[in-house]
Parts: C-alpha cells; sequence; structure tokens
C-alpha cells in the first residue's frame, strides 16, 4: 500500500524560559492554522494519524487540524527531540522504531509533528538527505514498495 508520512516542525516557540515545555508564542498559533488549509489543499483524505512529539508546542502545532478533522492527537515519545542524555545511536533506534509503527500502520496518511533535529536524522536515514525545515516546515514522504521517496518540501508552511 502506498503511504505519504507528512513530516512538519511545530510553530514558533515561547522562549521565555527555556527550562519549561511552555508551548507555542503568539506566532506559532498563527502558524499552526494555516498548517490545516496547506493539508487540505494537497489531500483529501480527511483523517490522517495525526501524532506529536510529548512537547507541547508539537501538541500545539496540531492542534487546529485535529479540531477541524475531528481527529485526536496521538502521543508518540519516538518523536521527541534528542535527550541530554541520549547518546546519538539510541536517538536513531528510536527513530528506526518510529519508522517501523508508521510502516506498519494502517492509515494512508501520517502527519507526525517533530522537531528541528529529529527531522534532518530522519529524512537522512530514509531518503539519504538531510532536510532542515523551518518553523511549520512540512515534508511529505511516499512510502511504497519498502522504500521512501521525496514527493514534497516547504521550508514553512506559513506565508
Amino acid at each position: 500500500m502506498k503511504k505519504t508520512l507528512i513530516l512538519l516542525r511545530h510553530g514558533s516557540k515561547n522562549i521565555d524560559d527555556r527550562l519549561v515545555d511552555s508551548g507555542l508564542n503568539h506566532h506559532g498559533r498563527i502558524q499552526s492554522k494555516t498548517v490545516v488549509s496547506f493539508y487540505l489543499e494537497r489531500f483529501s483524505q480527511k483523517h490522517p494519524d495525526l501524532v506529536s512529539s510529548e512537547r507541547l508546542r508539537c501538541q500545539e502545532t496540531l492542534v487546529p487540524m485535529s479540531e477541524r478533522l475531528g481527529v485526536d492527537v496521538q502521543i508518540d515519545p519516538h518523536l521527541t527531540e534528542q535527550k541530554t542524555n541520549e547518546s546519538h545511536q539510541d536517538f536513531v533506534q528510536r527513530m528506526l522504531r518510529f519508522k517501523k509503527g508508521f510502516e506498519d500502520s494502517e492509515n494512508p496518511v501520517t502527519v507526525a509533528c517533530t522537531h528541528g533535529d529529529w527531522i534532518p536524522l530522519f529524512t537522512d536515514l530514509t531518503i539519504k538527505k538531510m532536510i532542515h525545515p523551518g518553523y511549520v516546515g512540512w515534508i511529505e514522504l511516499v512510502y511504497e514498495d519498502e522504500k521512501y521517496e521525496l514527493q514534497h518540501f516547504e521550508v514553512s508552511v506559513f506565508q
């Protein structure tokens, strides 16, 4: 089955206190609203899997899409940025577990909101190219016949 994985980097984050997972700032909340219309312009599939890192900024980025499509956001710890005490090898293994879960899923479209350190490594693992998106950056990977292909890339869907 042909499947699409949309990797979405979270919107602009609140940096008042870097030690607290404080979510999106005002600009990030505006950015997150553009994600819905961008998705609907590109896809007719109205019930994608929506998965998010544990971080509040990723969850908040998917809220407008969740509300508009009536799909709950599922938290997936595999999507969380690299932890301070996590080795590179453990970080990559976590990504590979996410990749396997996506490949085994039934839904033809998955939107995964994650982080700026996660996405380039994952794209390197799947398409042998490190892609560095900006805030609300959008990467569409098509998975078919056990291989990944880059379908579409936007540095940011926010204009």
